[in-house]
């Protein structure tokens, strides 16, 4: 007799934030839910969501669909910007895989100047309400993030 198992959908979220020049991951990659496509649409919390690509990962001899995603969220008044990985699969996922994955996120991330500028609009449209992974301060005369 033979089993089906059906895939799930494993997500992890690292927050992000940007330079002159670059995105970059802020914090450590840390499992949560998977958004369905509801929140994303009806959500106050999830104001922006990118799809920045989507590959095969190959993770002990397994090839799992994989995609990565870019998204603006407000909670308190605070906008916070995160990466999200989902990976396809009935294989449970850890942090320890995440090695090689990190660098083609990044990649990723640095070669996609369109979220770098949506980023920057989003700071300069709401430049008190900035913050990263506990990142906060006062918005200074020009919009620049101040340290208290």
């Amino acid at each position: 007799m033979s089993v089906i198992s059906s895939r799930s959908v494993s997500c992890f979220k690292a927050p992000v934030t940007s330079g002159p020049k670059t995105i970059s991951m802020t914090g450590s990659w840390e499992q949560c839910n998977s958004k369905s496509i509801r929140d994303y649409r009806m959500s106050p919390e999830y104001l922006c969501h990118i799809r920045l690509g989507t590959w095969t990962h190959r993770i002990e001899e397994l090839d799992i669909p994989t995609s990565l995603d870019w998204y603006v969220c407000k909670t308190n008044q605070t906008l916070t910007f995160y990466v999200h990985i989902l990976f396809e699969t009935n294989f449970f996922i850890q942090l320890k895989h995440f090695g090689e994955i990190n660098s083609h996120v990044q990649t990723l991330l640095n070669k996609n100047n369109f979220i770098l500028n949506i980023q920057k609009q989003f700071q300069q449209a709401h430049p008190g309400d900035f913050a990263v992974s506990g990142m906060t301060g006062n918005a200074g005369k020009d919009g620049d993030n101040q340290s208290d």
